[in-house]
């Protein structure tokens, strides 16, 4: 069974690459929010287990004028 830690660890690099991008830009926003939503699903088989995440990742990013 997948455990909220092994969900995170699959989201990481996601996050990571965003942050990356984000930090990279020209004009770097002042303020960013991300918002992430996980959906766990379990199925226990006879022999096998088997478990998913479904999840949604939602930006916002904002620009103050100078």
């Amino acid at each position: 069974a997948q455990t909220l830690e092994d969900a995170l660890n699959e989201i990481e690099p996601v996050i990571t690459t965003l942050c990356d991008k984000l930090h990279g830009m020209v004009r770097s926003p002042q303020q960013v929010n991300i918002e992430l939503g996980l959906k766990f699903t379990a199925g226990v088989g006879v022999i096998l287990a088997k478990a998913g995440t479904e999840g949604h990742c939602k930006v916002s990013l904002t620009w103050t004028k100078k």
